[in-house]
Order: structure tokens, then sequence, then C-alpha cells
């Protein structure tokens, strides 16, 4: 099965291996969020992710072994999927404190 945004099962946050559920892109953000917390992580994930040194994607598959495909929409004209990816994760982070 190819691995979308509505379908993640690659990976493991915390306990949590991905691959005994479905999961979805914004599941996955809200999850990774609150792990990064418990673990102290998420003031560097989002200086890092901030910096543009990597993308949300990037930092997810090699900090939890997420992989995805492509974001393939957005609703704001002036955004590149990288930057709408960007604001989700960013909004979880702010959500899960």
């Amino acid at each position: 099965m190819t691995c979308t945004d509505n379908y993640i099962p690659t990976g493991k946050i915390g306990q949590t291996p991905l691959s005994r559920a479905c999961w979805n892109w914004f599941d996955i953000l809200d999850m990774a969020a609150r792990e990064l917390w418990r673990t102290g992580e998420a003031d560097a994930a989002r200086v890092t992710l901030r910096a543009g040194r990597q993308t949300v994607r990037e930092f997810l598959r090699e900090r939890f072994g997420i992989v995805t495909g492509p974001r393939l929409a957005w609703h704001r004209e002036n955004w590149n999927a990288d930057r709408a990816d960007l604001q989700d994760f960013l909004r979880a982070l702010s959500r899960a404190v």
C-alpha cells in the first residue's frame, strides 16, 4: 500500500508503533508534538524547522521513522507544501503544551 497523508503505516511515536492502526497526517502531527513536549525536544524541533534546516516530513522521518507520500493540497496560494506542513506542525506544537 502507498503511504499518503490519509494512511501512515510506518514509524513509532513513543511506545506507539504506527503499523497497529490507521493514522492520518493530523493524528501524526498531534502525536509527535505531544511526544516532543514529553521528551523536552519541542523547542529544539521548532527552532530547527523554522530555520528551514529540515522540512517537517524530513524531521518526522529522521526522528520517528515516519514515511509519508507528498502533500497534495493546501489552501494558501502563496505557500508551498513544505510551508503548509510547517504551519500545521507549529500549530500542533502550540496545542500540545
